[in-house]
């Protein structure tokens, strides 16, 4: 039961992580750029982006690196 909550937990963080990775990608070809896209061109390329992302972050999630010397690990 434990590891269910867990795991859905992990899912809704990473879900809540590409929802907001995409609206930063909205907003940032809305308003950075000169000429703005238009607001379905924004969103269409931002879930693009999220969904690649995605497919990256399931692929190769994170890199540890261990130091044997004192037991830590650094995830980056």
């Amino acid at each position: 039961m434990n590891n269910i909550l867990q795991f859905n937990i992990l899912n809704a963080e990473k879900i809540i992580k590409y929802i907001l990775i995409s609206f930063v990608i909205i907003l940032c070809l809305k308003y950075i750029p000169e000429n703005p896209l238009q607001t379905k061109d924004a969103i269409i390329v931002s879930f693009a982006a999220s969904i690649i992302y995605a497919v990256m972050d399931m692929i190769s999630p994170t890199i540890k690196i261990y130091n044997n010397k004192s037991n830590s690990c650094i995830k980056l």
